[in-house]
């Protein structure tokens, strides 16, 4: 079976980036979710890092189970301060070696969020290193990706390469972002989100898409 690894650098991002696109695939490909940041500042009403991080957690559970996602890994860096470091690189190469994906999406380098481009920067260099023969102690090196899918939240692609019609698992997408009450208590970032999706289908017979900036693909030649 295909197997794609949706690095996400919050709880949430893996849902209004590209959920409606998980939930498309996910019966048919093996998706799993790493998520890079602890989310704790989404939860400051939380008396601790703890409690914080158990409710972020929890509801990306829970919006896991809605979308089909086979399995789910924190890394648990913490956010606000996060910045390109050796151990956020180590800890992506070993997210990947574990998962061995075949596609792996992740923020676009210029989503507004920093933390968003920094896990951009971290991802492109995790991809080749956990295909090669370095850090042996993170694990076997994997058969390099052979698909790169950017997403978008908070800046809008100016230039994407892929659409994918989500119309038929929109609902599927609005439930699992319900499942971020954290979240939408401080903003609608579903509607958001879906009015978006809904934008980039304004010249389409679908109702909503979601955009992917592709950096790699596959080509084969037969024979």
């Amino acid at each position: 079976m295909r197997k794609v690894l949706v690095i996400a650098p919050h709880q949430d991002d893996e849902v209004l980036g590209c959920g409606g696109a998980i939930a498309k695939i996910s019966s048919e490909v093996d998706v799993s979710v790493g998520f890079v940041l602890d989310g704790v500042s989404g939860v400051p009403s939380a008396r601790n890092r703890e409690e914080a991080m158990k409710v972020r957690k929890d509801e990306a559970s829970a919006a896991a189970q809605v979308l089909g996602v086979s399995d789910l890994h924190f890394l648990d860096f913490e956010d606000r301060g996060f910045a390109y470091s050796r151990e956020a690189l180590h800890g992506i190469i070993r997210l990947i070696r574990k998962y061995s994906p075949s596609s792996i999406w992740f923020p676009h380098e210029n989503d507004g969020d920093i933390e968003h481009q920094v896990v951009h920067k971290l991802v492109k260099e995790a991809v080749w290193m956990a295909a090669g023969p370095f850090f042996p102690e993170l694990g076997e090196a994997v058969p390099a990706a052979g698909q790169l899918l950017c997403y978008e939240i908070w800046t809008p692609l100016q230039k994407y390469q892929m659409k994918v019609d989500i119309t038929s698992t929109v609902e599927i997408k609005r439930k699992a972002m319900g499942c971020y009450q954290s979240q939408l208590e401080q903003a609608s970032y579903g509607e958001a989100i879906l009015g978006l999706n809904r934008y980039r289908a304004m010249a389409s017979s679908a109702k909503y898409i979601e955009a992917f900036q592709i950096l790699q693909t596959p080509f084969e030649v037969s024979g």
